[in-house]
C-alpha cells in the first residue's frame, strides 16, 4: 500500500539473521553482525518495502539492526535518514547471553527456559523481564514515533526478537499474559497505517493478520 498525506505508515522489521542466530546462540546485548543470509534477507525486506514511502529509519545501537537498516536504505535508493535509540535494543538476557540454546534448554529444562523468556514478569538471572522492556518501549513509541506519525511522517523501526515484541502488544492491545506467544521472524515486515484522526493503528496489505502474530 503506498503512502498519502492522511495515512502514514508504521512499519516493523526484526533484524536480518544474525551469525548467532545461526548458530543457536542468544545474543542480547552481545553485538553480533549479520549472517550472509541475514544480509540476503534484509535485501529481500528492501525490495518488499520499495513501493512504501519511508521518512525515517530507525533502529537500535545494535550491529544486526544498523546492518540491516543500511541494507534497507542501499535497496530503496533513497538517501532516508537513519537514526539509532538504546530505546530498541534487544532485551538482556542476562547469563543466558552467550548461551546455546539447546545447552540451556538441556540444563535448565524445557518449562524453565520457556517460562524466563516468555512469562511477563520473569526474567532469565540478571536480565531484564519483558514488563522491564516495555517500559521503554512504551516511552519510545509515545515520545517519538507517534509524534511523526501524527506529522504525517512514515518510519521503519528494526530492532529485536523480544523488544519487538512489545511494542507490538502495546500497539495491538494484547494481553500482557499473551505477549511472550508472540511471532516475529527475521527480516518479515509488519506493516500498519495510522490514523491521524483517530489515532488508531491497523495492519496493513504487506502484513498477516493480526491473529498470525500470536
Amino acid at each position: 500500500m503506498g503512502y498519502t498525506d492522511h495515512m502514514p505508515q508504521l512499519i516493523l522489521l526484526r533484524h536480518g539473521q544474525s551469525i548467532w542466530n545461526a548458530s543457536g546462540k542468544i545474543a542480547g546485548l552481545i553485538d553480533v553482525e549479520l549472517s550472509d543470509d541475514g544480509r540476503a534477507q534484509a535485501r529481500t525486506a528492501g525490495k518488499k518495502l520499495q513501493s512504501i514511502h519511508i521518512d525515517t529509519i530507525c533502529t537500535s545501537t545494535l550491529k544486526r539492526a544498523v546492518q540491516t537498516g543500511e541494507v534497507i536504505r542501499s535497496i530503496m535508493g533513497e538517501n532516508i535518514p537513519l537514526k539509532q535509540s538504546a530505546a530498541l535494543n534487544e532485551r538482556n538476557f542476562g547469563v543466558y547471553s552467550g548461551c546455546r540454546k539447546s545447552q540451556l534448554k538441556s540444563d535448565l529444562g524445557l518449562d524453565v527456559y520457556e517460562s524466563s523468556l516468555s512469562q511477563w514478569d520473569t526474567h532469565p538471572p540478571e536480565g531484564e523481564t519483558l514488563k522491564m522492556v516495555s517500559k521503554r518501549t512504551n516511552t519510545f513509541l509515545h515520545d517519538f514515533v507517534e509524534p511523526a506519525l501524527l506529522n504525517g511522517k512514515s518510519m521503519l523501526i528494526i530492532s529485536h526478537h523480544h523488544t519487538l515484541k512489545t511494542l507490538v502488544m502495546l500497539i495491538d492491545g494484547i494481553d500482557t499474559q499473551h505477549v511472550g506467544e508472540i511471532k516475529i521472524e527475521n527480516a518479515d515486515p509488519i506493516i500498519y497505517n495510522f490514523n491521524i484522526q483517530s489515532k488508531a493503528y491497523k495492519l496493513g496489505t504487506l502484513a498477516a493478520d493480526t491473529k498470525s502474530l500470536l
